[in-house]
């Protein structure tokens, strides 16, 4: 089956396969469910179908399915949807989607709308519109099958289900799509650790000196309250002292949320690696961040496994313009977060903040972590720092980066800084995503 093919009620999208209902002729409308899953012979399908073309998948999970390792979120699900869109080459499709897939629709509709003609949303659930206190989305996992039907039907008892009456397999469908149903909404968390700038020790009137071991510390005492389930402890370290520490909610994902650190240089990636944790770079460009990912994925052999791109995260100022000009100028403002970073000597290097090799390094480039040798445009894009231009000089600019770094499977991108203002900020995004994103996924 090829991408965007429909048969035999399956439809293929990128490498995920689909269960699907197709039917009818005419405008194509392509159809979302809700939490509850899509039953095919649901009147209401058919009779869409007298006047439209009706694409209405299973999402990934649901049904039959397929349920990737990498799905998990509902941003997940809008991606798709726009692989599935550019796949079936339609303009002027109608998208509609009721509860959680109105949700969807509404996160594709933001991302890329170019090929729409009409959105329907239908009771969506995931948009919060009331005030602070307001609860607008009520917590279906917390509240009893009575209260959910009472909530979600016209006729509550529509929504009951005759269990005795269901065979096996719909039971197990009815089971998956709950449990499904729960991984895309339930709050989750990825955590990320960072120690922060030099120039702000200092202000906190903290030594640099042995930063390193207070951070790890730090971090294992935050790991320890996050998985400890049977009530508060004691904690007696080299840098902490705490006679009871009060553990933390527990989080839905086991034993703990993904965590992501961020790292200036190869000495201090040894324990991110250790624990297969996500590093994430900062402004280190072509060398910088290729000697730090070299350096994760040679410590990962080291511990008997191979890190994948996923375990690396690469930052940089990016702005897409329609035209170079344009990008250029956008960038150019970004810059302003580099070009004002204007630090007196004496706290741009703190003794002790980095290992003594990046600290000795960082003085013969002018004793700054952070300064950039001629921090034009030109210079910055050449050193890996800023990604800018057009879509297609940007997607040059990005997979020299990855192809020189032997790949990473984040591009964390600060797209706002300075004088860029709202609108010109919207429409750099806009650009990465309708222009730029659809081609990054060659890459992998």
């Amino acid at each position: 089956m090829g991408a965007g093919t429909i048969a035999d009620g399956r439809l293929l999208v990128g490498d995920v396969e689909l269960e699907v209902f197709h039917q009818g002729a005419g405008h194509a409308l392509l159809l979302l469910h809700g939490a509850e899953g899509l039953d095919h012979k649901a009147p209401f399908l058919r009779m869409l179908a007298r006047d439209f073309e009706v694409i209405a998948p299973s999402h990934p999970g649901f049904g039959r399915s397929d349920l990737p390792g990498r799905f998990d979120s509902v941003d997940d699900l809008a991606y798709l949807y726009l692989d599935l869109i550019e796949q079936l080459e339609v303009r002027g499709l109608v998208l509609a989607g009721f509860s959680f897939g109105g949700w969807i629709a509404a996160e594709v509709a933001i991302r890329c709308a170019h090929r729409l003609d009409r959105l329907i949303l239908v009771s969506p659930v995931g948009i919060k519109i009331g005030a602070r206190e307001t609860r607008d989305i009520p917590d279906i996992f917390a509240l009893s099958p009575e209260q959910v039907h009472k909530l979600a039907f016209h006729t509550p008892v529509t929504g009951a289900a005759d269990y005795s009456s269901l065979t096996d397999d719909e039971l197990r469908i009815m089971v998956r799509n709950r449990e499904t149903l729960a991984l895309y909404t339930w709050d989750r968390l990825e955590m990320g650790f960072v120690r922060g700038v030099p120039y702000e020790i200092s202000a906190v009137n903290s030594s640099p000196v042995r930063m390193s071991e207070r951070f790890w510390e730090a971090h294992d005492l935050i790991m320890k309250a996050l998985t400890t389930h049977d009530g508060p402890f004691n904690w007696e370290g080299r840098y902490f002292h705490h006679r009871q520490v009060n553990i933390w909610p527990r989080p839905y994902q086991e034993p703990n949320p993904p965590v992501w650190i961020t790292s200036l240089s190869p000495g201090s990636v040894g324990p991110i690696a250790d624990r297969k944790y996500v590093v994430g770079t900062f402004l280190t460009g072509f060398d910088g961040s290729k000697a730090i990912f070299n350096a994760y994925r040679e410590r990962a052999q080291q511990n008997g496994w191979e890190a994948a791109n996923d375990r690396f995260a690469y930052a940089a100022l990016v702005y897409v313009g329609e035209s170079n000009e344009e990008g250029f100028a956008g960038a150019r403002k970004l810059m302003w977060y580099i070009e004002s970073n204007r630090v007196a000597p004496q706290f741009i290097n703190p003794p002790g903040y980095v290992p003594v090799e990046a600290a000795a390094k960082a003085l013969r480039s002018g004793g700054s972590l952070y300064r950039y040798a001629k921090p034009n445009l030109e210079n910055l894009i050449a050193q890996g720092v800023v990604c800018a231009g057009n879509p297609d000089t940007v997607f040059r600019q990005i997979k020299k980066l990855y192809d020189y770094n032997g790949g990473f499977g984040h591009l964390l991108v600060m797209g706002q800084a300075g004088f860029l203002d709202h609108a010109e900020t919207v429409k750099g995004i806009d650009m990465l995503a309708k222009e730029l994103y659809p081609r990054l996924k060659e890459l992998t």
